[in-house]
């Protein structure tokens, strides 16, 4: 069993590497809502099985410790619900599979919670300087979703890497995937229904570090981009949040909705430098005009909305999801 496992880590550590570019995970790491083939998650020190229903802070894990979070769930206002490592002592090789993280947010705009509610948080968070993988994750009404930082003080060309695969995002209030630690990833077969951002990749203000020759790799992603008031101006966000000190994309297969003009600058709506394969942009009956920025090869933009909406059927019916507006806990 112990080889098996360290089989596994190999495997899933050349996954991060790599970038997974096939249509399923690993086959020693399956998609968390797939029961078959997890008998590796059991008579192991290394896998962890949390239940209940209490914030999991971990600050300090032994390397190469898998969450079974299968049987966990949170509801709730904590910021950060769900978080492995600190700033100052970041962990490795951290797995979590399945879980799923619903908050009591107000139903309230941008402005509103950000300003009036000083909102901020993640539905998770996963300080590493080596690599990260997190499986089947579901999170209702957030801030931010996935947030994969680094150490502080390491961020400088960080060789860290995540992996987000088989994730069900809905109601996300600012960035699906906070990645501003400029941290190379791949995210893979996921669902963000209503969200505000994207990716994103922008260090704070007052952080110079750089990481030009980072990735980030997007395969097989539908996600639905919903208007909220920002800056007193109603509208969507943006699909990248993407600064100069950041890299480039790999985008392949993805499918996105907007619903409406976006009440960022025009600048912000540019695509970063990369690859595009079979991209669609799909513009929702409340956009008007065309897309505001000329489009790279590989992405093309329809009006027909059931481009979106057969491809979220889709997901929701390959990974045993109903349709309803609160994701299953």
């Amino acid at each position: 069993m112990r080889r098996a496992l360290a089989l596994a880590a190999l495997v899933l550590l050349a996954a991060c590497s790599e970038g997974a570019v096939g249509t399923g995970p690993p086959a020693t790491v399956p998609e968390a809502r797939t029961q078959q083939g997890l008998s590796w998650l059991t008579d192991s020190a290394n896998v962890k099985v949390v239940r209940g229903s209490h914030p999991i802070d971990n600050p300090r894990v032994p390397q190469g410790t898998v969450f079974d979070l299968r049987s966990w769930s949170f509801h709730g206002r904590s910021g950060y619900p769900l978080t492995f490592g600190e700033d100052w002592s970041p962990v490795s090789r951290v797995v979590t599979v399945g879980g799923s993280v619903s908050s009591n947010l107000p139903d309230r705009s941008w402005n509103y919670l950000y300003h009036e509610n000083r909102q901020d948080g993640d539905g998770i968070r996963v300080v590493t300087n080596d690599w990260t993988a997190t499986y089947g994750l579901t999170l209702h009404n957030v801030w931010d979703g996935y947030n994969p930082t680094v150490g502080e003080g390491s961020e400088q060309d960080t060789q860290a890497r995540f992996l987000l695969s088989g994730c069900y995002f809905k109601w996300v209030h600012d960035d699906a995937v906070e990645n501003d630690s400029l941290m190379s990833g791949t995210v893979r077969d996921c669902l963000f229904d209503d969200i505000f951002v994207g990716f994103s990749e922008a260090p704070s203000d007052g952080y110079d570090y750089t990481n030009h020759g980072s990735v980030l790799k997007v395969r097989d992603v539908v996600a639905r981009f919903s208007p909220s008031i920002y800056d007193g101006k109603s509208g969507t966000g943006m699909l990248f949040k993407w600064d100069d000190a950041s890299g480039s994309v790999d985008v392949r297969r993805s499918i996105f909705l907007f619903e409406d003009n976006t009440n960022q600058t025009q600048d912000s709506q540019r695509f970063p430098r990369g690859t595009y394969k079979d991209v669609t942009i799909v513009l929702g009956p409340d956009f008007e005009g065309s897309w505001p920025v000329p489009l790279p090869p590989g992405v093309k933009v329809t009006r027909d909305v059931s481009v979106f909406t057969n491809a979220r059927d889709a997901w929701l019916d390959r990974h045993n999801v109903t349709r309803q507006a609160t994701p299953p806990g």
